[in-house]
C-alpha cells in the first residue's frame, strides 16, 4: 500500500559513487529512433513538450513554425525551422496534444506524431534484472504495463519490510539488500509526488538504474521557468552552476544540457564540500551574479525551501531569472512543506483552511466592527501559494500606513474563475458581510471548459468525468458565448450580488501577456499557451477602459522583471497591482468614512 512510503527516506549503504542513470519508464518508440525528431511551434506548450522529450535523452533538432518571423533564430541551441525547410529530411514533428488538428493541417500526416501517440516501454528495461520499487496499486499498473510489452518483474522492492516478505507470487527485499542483486532496472511505482520523492533521494547512489514514469511532475513542467530560464542564461552569456549534492538527479540534468551543447560549470551549496567538488553558494555569489544562472536540484521539500532561502540570501532572484529548479520553486513555502490545509470543497473544488482567517478565507488584521471589511476574489495570482508577496498583502499594509484600518478576506484560490468566484461570494459573503468587493480575474476564463455551457465549476467537470468516465453529463443548457462576455457578464453579476449585500464593488482585468503583438522568441515560449490563444484573443479584441470594470491587461506589456511563469507576478509586478487597486479603493474608502 502507499502508506509504506511515508517514512521512506533513510539512510543506509550504497557505493559512495553517484548513481548510475536516472531513466524515463517510457521514451520516444524505436521506430521513430533514426529520424531527426523536431518540436512543433514554439510557444509555452511546446516548451512543455520540449522538456518532456529532452529528459527522456531525446536529440531534438529543432522547432518548425508556420510564422515566419523567428525563422532563423535558434531556442535552447537548436534552430526554428519552417516546414520549407526540412522537407528534403527523414523527419518527424512532435506535436503536444493540445494543438487542435485543424492547426497542423500543412504537416504531411506521415511526419506529424502527437505526443500521447510517440511514447513506448523503455527499451532498456529488456538489458537487465526488473525491481518493482513498491507494493501498492501503483506496482499493480506497472505489472500490467510490463506483461503487455511482454517484461516481468523478478522481485519488489520496500523501504521496510514489515510483514510483507512475498506479493503477487514474487519476493519482497527491503532497500538495503538492493545492492546484493547486481545491476538492476528499477522501477519507482509509487504514485504520490512526496514519496517518490523520497525514494529518488533514498537511491540517489544506487548504482542500478532508476526509472520512473515523470523525471518532473507533469502539472510542474508547465508552470515553472525551467527551459526558459535555462535559455535565457544562453542569451546572457551566464554561467549554470546546480544547487545540490552529486547526485543521480544532477547527472541527468548535465547529460540532458550536454546534448544541447550547454555546459554546467560546477555544483554549489549552502557549505563547499572539497570531497564532492561543490563550492558555496556564498562565495560564488561574491564573484557576482550577473553572469550566473542557479538550478536548484535537491527533491525533498524542506530542502527545495532550504535552498531557496540561501539562494535569495546570496542576492540571486525570481524577478531577475537568475534561478530556477525542477519542482515549483515558486510556491510558498507553507505551501511547499504543506503546512496550509486544503481540503474539498463541495461548491467549488477545493478550499485552503487558513490557520489565520476562516475556511477558504485568509484574513489580514483584526475582525473588528469598526474596521472596513474588503473581501478579495480571484484566481492563483491574487491567492496565499506563490512565493513573492501578494498585491493584497501589500494593499492592507498601505492602507495601514495611511491608518485605515481594515479586515481584509483573501477568497482566491488557484484555479478558480469567474464562477468560482461569484460561488464564494453567494455562500459567504452574506456570512462575512463586506463593504468592498474586489474581484482580479480574467486569465483562468481564456480557455473553454468542456462542457455544454462555461457556468460549470472547472473542478466539477473534474469530478464527473472521475466518477463516470465513460459515460455523458449534463452540464446545462448549451451556449456559443464568447469567453470575454462570459466573464464580463458575470462580473456584472458579481457587482449585483455584492450590491445587494450592501458593499461596493471593484473589478479589474488583470495582467496578462498571452496575447501580446510583436512577441519575442522568448516571449513566445514564456507567456502563449496553446489550450488559451483563441480565449485570450476574444479578451485583447474586446476589452476597454469604458466598461463596468478596470483594464490592467496590457499593463505589464514587453517588461522585464513582472512574471515568475507565464502568468503569476513577482514582487515588483504585486506593488505595481497594488498601487493600482489601491488608487481604484481610496475613493470607496472615503464614502465610507
Amino acid at each position: 500500500m502507499e502508506g509504506h512510503y511515508r517514512n521512506s527516506f533513510i539512510s543506509f549503504s550504497f557505493s559512495q559513487e553517484a548513481g548510475k542513470v536516472i531513466c524515463a519508464l517510457y521514451t520516444l518508440l524505436g521506430k521513430y529512433k533514426d529520424k531527426k525528431v523536431y518540436v512543433w511551434n514554439t510557444n509555452r506548450t511546446s516548451m512543455v513538450l520540449f522538456v518532456k522529450l529532452a529528459f527522456t535523452r531525446v536529440n531534438i533538432h529543432g522547432f518548425v513554425t508556420e510564422q515566419e518571423e523567428h525563422v532563423g533564430e535558434r531556442y535552447m541551441n537548436r534552430p526554428v525551422v519552417s516546414l520549407k525547410q526540412i522537407e528534403q529530411e527523414d523527419y518527424i514533428i512532435i506535436v503536444a496534444d493540445e494543438v487542435p488538428r485543424d492547426r497542423i493541417m500543412r504537416i504531411p500526416d506521415s511526419k506529424a506524431v502527437y505526443w500521447s501517440d510517440a511514447l513506448g516501454i523503455n527499451e532498456e528495461l529488456r538489458n537487465r534484472k526488473i525491481i518493482i520499487y513498491g507494493t501498492g496499486k501503483g506496482a499493480d499498473k506497472i505489472c500490467e504495463v510490463l506483461s503487455k510489452n511482454d517484461l516481468e518483474a523478478e522481485l519488489y522492492c520496500v523501504t521496510k519490510r514489515e510483514n510483507i516478505t512475498c506479493y503477487k507470487g514474487k519476493k519482497v527485499i527491503e532497500v538495503t539488500e538492493l545492492e546484493d542483486y547486481g545491476e538492476c532496472s528499477v522501477i519507482i511505482s509509487v504514485k504520490r509526488e512526496r514519496y517518490r520523492k523520497e525514494i529518488l533521494e533514498t537511491l540517489s547512489r544506487y548504482r542500478g538504474y532508476i526509472f520512473v514514469e515523470q523525471i518532473i511532475d507533469k502539472v510542474c513542467i508547465g508552470q515553472i521557468n525551467l527551459i526558459q530560464n535555462i535559455d535565457l542564461a544562453l542569451k546572457k552569456h551566464r554561467k549554470i552552476y546546480l544547487y545540490g549534492r552529486r547526485t543521480a538527479i544532477g547527472e541527468l540534468i548535465e547529460e540532458v544540457l550536454q546534448i544541447y551543447g550547454i555546459e554546467v560549470n560546477g555544483y554549489v551549496y549552502d557549505v563547499k564540500s572539497r570531497e564532492q567538488r561543490i563550492e558555496s553558494i556564498y562565495t560564488l555569489a561574491l564573484e557576482g551574479i550577473e553572469d550566473k544562472l542557479i538550478i536548484i536540484i535537491e527533491m525533498l521539500e524542506e530542502h527545495l525551501v532550504r535552498a531557496r532561502e540561501n539562494i535569495e540570501l546570496a542576492g540571486f532572484s525570481l524577478e531577475s531569472g537568475s534561478y530556477t529548479g525542477l519542482q515549483y520553486y515558486t510556491a510558498a513555502s507553507d505551501s511547499i512543506l504543506e503546512k496550509v490545509k486544503t481540503d474539498l470543497d463541495i461548491l467549488t473544488g477545493a478550499s485552503i483552511l487558513y490557520s489565520h482567517g476562516r475556511p477558504g478565507w485568509k484574513l489580514y488584521g483584526k475582525e473588528e466592527e469598526e474596521r472596513i471589511r474588503i473581501l478579495v476574489l480571484g484566481g492563483s495570482t491574487s491567492s496565499e501559494v506563490y512565493h513573492p508577496e501578494n498585491w493584497i498583502s501589500k494593499l492592507y499594509y498601505k492602507l495601514n500606513r495611511r491608518n485605515i484600518k481594515t479586515t481584509i478576506y483573501n477568497g482566491a484560490h488557484a484555479g478558480d474563475d469567474v464562477i468560482d468566484e461569484l460561488l464564494r461570494l453567494l455562500r459567504d459573503g452574506y456570512i462575512l458581510y463586506p463593504q468592498i468587493v474586489i474581484s482580479m480575474s480574467g486569465v483562468n476564463n481564456t480557455y473553454y471548459k468542456e462542457c455544454a455551457n462555461q457556468f460549470n465549476p472547472h473542478q466539477m467537470i473534474e469530478w464527473a468525468r472521475v466518477m463516470q468516465p465513460d459515460q455523458e453529463f449534463c452540464s446545462g443548457v448549451h451556449s456559443d458565448e464568447s469567453l470575454y462576455s462570459f466573464w464580463n457578464r458575470n462580473e456584472k453579476l458579481l457587482e449585483l450580488v455584492s450590491n445587494f449585500y450592501g458593499a461596493a464593488f471593484l473589478s479589474f482585468l488583470q495582467p496578462m501577456n498571452i496575447t501580446m503583438d510583436h512577441m519575442t522568441l522568448w516571449e513566445k515560449s514564456t507567456y502563449e499557451l496553446e489550450a488559451h490563444i483563441a480565449g485570450a484573443r476574444e479578451f485583447a479584441d474586446s476589452a476597454n477602459d469604458n466598461d463596468n470594470y478596470i483594464n490592467l491587461m496590457r499593463l505589464f506589456e514587453h517588461k522585464d522583471e513582472m512574471y515568475i511563469d507565464s502568468c503569476h507576478y513577482t514582487d515588483r509586478a504585486q506593488e505595481i497591482i497594488a498601487d493600482k487597486v489601491y488608487e481604484a479603493i481610496i475613493p470607496l474608502i472615503e464614502t465610507l468614512e
